[in-house]
């Protein structure tokens, strides 16, 4: 029987991200930060990579926070590092580091996994977040200040360094020795086939010494050299999701609105009101229409994956585990529900203005004829 592996050095990593602001600017974010004490602003690159090779075109700004004791009191679990990350689309993430204790079995591990989990950080992770945003207040463009309005998404990931056996072990072991996909979705009975499949169908490894299983709201970590390349990729990944729900539910509220629109043009005649009532119903469409046609274009082109085979794979997988592309294909049906909405009450308003001109006409030729009567008498 195998030795039971035991971890020498992991961390739980907790993330909570929040839609913000329509867009955040990063230089000057950056620039404001370096200057405030309690934080260790720098910009994210991926450290295993050539230059290049995989990159953000606007690399998010990561930010070390130094929180107050007062602010953790009532946090349960001891706290390795908090970090905080803005990106250029409004999006803030903030991730807690919680330690595993050495000398955790795997099951033991995953048992501590299962109670983080179950704890909500969302207090703790708005305060910070909401501090953060006061101190980058003028970098910030369209901002939410209602918290309750937030988009939130969460995940979390088991990550570990170094078990405690020599030599270290492989990949292809911890996957036969271990039940990872229901470590991952945090259940205390056995797994039936197919659910295992359909998680383990997305891992990934570099070397015999790593290996990445993602699911859609966790993932496990093995990496020995501790390079976190990996979770910053599953956090981007996060941040579009995030972006790409927000997208759909402000057009989800864009239809709703154009659908009365529609109803009320319908019942009312072809006068002038009707025809300044299509105008301002066609601005605000095409205003919603540009706005997130060129957002969520932005979002989703925001890395670039030029040479790099295996983050490619981790990152495509990622946004298939995730359904970034579910949310993207509903996106844009709803983009072309709305322009189709657009194009019948542009008809509509092109129509009423033919109208209009027709009346108007009529009404001169007949006040030429009024005062060409009332100029013989």
């Amino acid at each position: 029987m195998p030795a039971l592996l035991r971890v020498a050095e992991g961390v739980v990593l907790v993330y909570r991200l929040y839609d913000v602001a329509n867009e955040i600017d990063l230089t000057q974010a950056d620039e404001i930060l370096r200057t405030r004490t309690g934080y260790l602003s720098s910009r994210l690159r991926l450290r295993r990579l050539r230059p290049r090779a995989v990159y953000f075109v606007n690399p998010p700004v990561t930010v070390t926070v130094d929180v107050e004791a007062s602010v953790l009191a009532e946090w349960p679990f001891s706290l390795q590092q908090v970090t905080l990350r803005l990106y250029d689309f409004g999006v803030v993430s903030v991730r807690l580091d919680i330690p595993l204790s050495q000398g955790l079995s795997l099951e033991e591990a995953g048992d501590f996994f299962r109670q983080v989990m179950s704890t909500n950080p969302d207090a703790l992770c708005r305060g910070i977040v909401v501090h953060v945003l006061r101190e980058i207040a003028s970098a910030l463009y369209k901002p939410q200040w209602d918290e309750s309005m937030w988009e939130v998404e969460d995940y979390a990931i088991l990550y570990i360094r170094r078990f405690d056996a020599t030599p270290s072990p492989r990949a292809t072991e911890i996957l036969s020795q271990y039940d990872v996909p229901r470590l991952l979705l945090g259940e205390e009975f056995e797994l039936s086939r197919q659910v295992k499949e359909s998680i383990l169908r997305y891992t990934y490894t570099y070397s015999p010494d790593d290996v990445a299983v993602i699911s859609w709201e966790t993932a496990f970590v093995y990496d020995v050299e501790g390079i976190m390349d990996i979770p910053d990729l599953l956090e981007f990944a996060n941040a579009q999701l995030l972006e790409l729900v927000y997208f759909d539910e402000l057009l989800d509220e864009e239809l709703e609105g154009a659908y009365d629109d529609v109803e009320l043009v319908q019942r009312q005649g072809m006068g002038l009101w009707r025809y300044r009532h299509l105008q301002r119903i066609l601005s605000r469409m095409m205003m919603t229409v540009v706005e997130v046609t060129e957002l969520s274009g932005r979002v989703m082109n925001a890395l670039k994956v030029t040479e790099d085979v295996y983050y490619a794979m981790v990152y495509s997988g990622a946004t298939e585990a995730l359904g970034l592309n579910t949310w993207v294909a509903s996106v844009q049906q709803k983009v072309e529900t709305l322009r189709s909405i657009y194009l019948m009450l542009a008809e509509e308003a092109a129509d009423a203005r033919m109208m209009l001109l027709e009346v108007s006409i009529v009404i001169l030729i007949l006040a030429e004829i009024v005062l060409a009567v009332l100029g013989r008498w």
